[in-house]
């Protein structure tokens, strides 16, 4: 009886998903090209801000037609000069204070100014130079000849935005823009019957998970070696052996923090040495060139190629939310050639892997907990120290959060990231007061965003829907059902879905407050 009423139940909610698909299909239309001019300067007479706004359509438009649209984040229709992430989305108590509203604004701002320098630095030269023609003589009526299309967009950027946000209509009309999407797709859990096939699915990952934990009990020196134990270390000469002192990082959390949002903003400086302090060892069982970290390339191949010769790791800051702090994330993202197939039925193999390790610090300096994916959003793991403890939470439809093992809670030591041969799973987080091995550097993450193409062109690693090119894997034609678009592909910071059950994103700003609490 129990399994009929559950049927009926799932059944129920089927046909509600289709005709909540079938209404949104008949009201919802997504042009090529947004639609960019702002309302409130339809009513202006100033040429200026007209032109401004005629200059972000041409640009958005070169850059669709050129099909180098960064994917990083999201467009806010109606304020071309903006951007919004998942973070910056999470951030309340805005209207009724201005200097809140504003400082808000700023950051929203530079996310635009981050993307439009990185998507005209991907144009066309024609294109740029076309562009350069038609808006040099009208926005820049003098000392052209050492202006850029960027300089145009900070200029315009700031015009429109301070014609915009002096009219409180609008300003309510930004607030209302700032839900971030999330990256399921609705209608492939639809027409995949998702109450059904999720359960299925769970299976699966149950299975993983259990797995997992028994990978993480296993005897550190009983765990399989199939071919020779290699180090990555960071290089010495950007601070390979120093670590920071809690008192340090605690002074750098809470000064960079004396902001208006209370969000942590290290300077270049001291994120410099706060990626330095917290980078991890890694070490990988190799066995081939698979198995050998290096740094994204475009050669003559069609596709991104990983050049081992150079083993790099990406840094970027982002943020989370916990109780009523807001602490600042260390990502270090990691390359790998491929996962070889194993077998004609593997359907996770294939060209280029990777894993990113996150770090997240706590107010007082310590480290809170750490985390891992794979760059597909796959096989999310916590490490929290022991000043966390997991909530009771999951669920038939919700994939429980996987915690195999706690986290260091570490200053003398460096971490040491045991890695598998061909999988790359990672098998086991330890320290160790002195390591050796082949070094590595650390490089900006937005450096992906634009990388060398040819003589005259640059490229982004990411395609305009996040996806890195040629990294498709066969498990797309089985997991489609769970909304995430191509399962097991590699894909851009701010577009990893990291649960095939229920909804969850590795920059989700709520995450640590949905699954943990401070220990008592």
């Amino acid at each position: 009886m129990d399994l009929v009423l559950q049927f009926n139940k799932n059944f129920i909610t089927l046909i509600i998903y289709i005709f909540l698909i079938l209404a949104l299909s008949n009201c919802a239309y997504s042009p090529s090209v947004p639609h960019i001019s702002s309302p409130l300067l339809e009513n202006l007479q100033l040429s200026k801000t007209q032109d401004c706004s005629e200059f972000f359509v041409a640009i958005d438009r070169a850059v669709f037609a050129a099909a180098v649209v960064d994917a990083g984040e999201t467009r806010l229709p109606g304020f071309p000069y903006l951007r919004i992430n998942r973070f910056l989305a999470s951030i309340d108590n805005l209207i009724e204070n201005n200097q809140r509203f504003s400082a808000w604004v700023d950051r929203l701002q530079l996310l635009d100014q981050q993307a439009r320098r990185i998507e005209l630095a991907n144009l066309p030269q024609q294109v740029s130079q076309e562009l350069k023609t038609r808006f040099y003589s009208t926005l820049l009526m003098q000392n052209t000849s050492n202006k850029t299309l960027i300089d145009i967009v900070f200029a315009c950027g700031d015009m429109l935005r301070n014609a915009d946000m002096s009219d409180n209509s609008l300003k309510n009309k930004l607030l209302s823009l700032k839900a971030y999407p999330d990256e399921y797709q609705m209608v492939n859990r639809v027409f995949g019957i998702y109450p059904i096939t999720a359960l299925f699915v769970k299976l699966g990952v149950n299975s993983y998970q259990r797995e997992t934990h028994d990978t993480f009990s296993i005897p550190l020196q009983q765990l399989a070696v199939k071919g020779r134990v290699q180090h990555y270390v960071l290089d010495n000469k950007t601070g390979g052996s120093m670590l920071m002192p809690q008192v340090e990082v605690q002074k750098i959390m809470n000064s960079s923090a004396n902001n208006v949002l209370d969000i942590p903003e290290p300077s270049a400086k001291e994120k410099q040495r706060l990626f330095a302090a917290f980078a991890p060892v890694i070490k990988v069982d190799t066995v081939d060139r698979y198995d050998r970290l290096g740094k994204p390339v475009w050669r003559e191949e069609q596709v991104p190629q990983i050049d081992t010769d150079t083993p790099e790791l990406y840094t970027l800051i982002s943020h989370v939310r916990f109780g009523e702090q807001i602490l600042l994330q260390l990502n270090y993202i990691m390359w790998f050639p491929g996962r070889p197939l194993d077998g004609t039925f593997d359907i996770l193999g294939g060209h280029i892997d990777g894993i990113t390790w996150r770090v997240t610090i706590g107010r007082d300096g310590r480290p809170l907990i750490y985390d891992v994916m794979h760059n597909c959003g796959c096989y999310h793991m916590f490490f929290p120290t022991v000043q966390l403890s997991l909530k009771d939470v999951g669920g038939v439809y919700q994939e429980a959060p996987l915690v195999p093992q706690r986290g260091p809670d570490r200053f003398n030591k460096k971490i040491i990231l045991q890695i598998e041969s061909k999988t790359h799973y990672l098998q086991r987080v330890m320290t160790a007061e002195k390591t050796y091995g082949i070094p590595y550097v650390l490089k900006d993450y937005s450096l992906l965003r634009s990388l060398p193409y040819s003589t005259s062109r640059r490229k982004s690693l990411f395609e305009w829907n996040g996806i890195v090119k040629g990294t498709e894997r066969a498990e797309r034609w089985l997991l489609w059902p769970m909304g995430v678009p191509e399962p097991g592909a590699m894909r851009q910071w701010g577009r990893h879905a990291t649960a095939f059950l229920g909804r969850r994103h590795f920059d989700d700003p709520g995450l640590l407050d949905r699954y943990f609490i401070y220990s008592k």
